[in-house]
């Protein structure tokens, strides 16, 4: 699963802040889908273009979203 984030504020952050972050998005997805599900491995992207339409943005600071360890939890 791919997410995209475009925000200026965001993109700026620390990268322990978007860890943290990608783990909260885990979590919540982990909600919605259920823990019985097939997601092993995820992504959130950050870029600062707001009007983004891209799955794969040239300035995207990809942070990993491991669902299986999630799961774990």
């Amino acid at each position: 699963m791919v997410v995209v984030i475009g925000d200026l504020t965001f993109y700026k952050a620390s990268p322990d802040e978007k860890s943290k972050k990608a783990a909260e998005l885990g979590k919540m997805i982990l909600r919605i889908y259920g823990k019985d599900n097939h997601l092993d491995k995820g992504m959130l992207v950050v870029t600062n273009d707001l009007h983004n339409t891209s799955d794969e943005p040239k300035d995207g600071i990809v942070t990993p979203m491991d669902f299986s360890e999630l799961k774990k939890r």
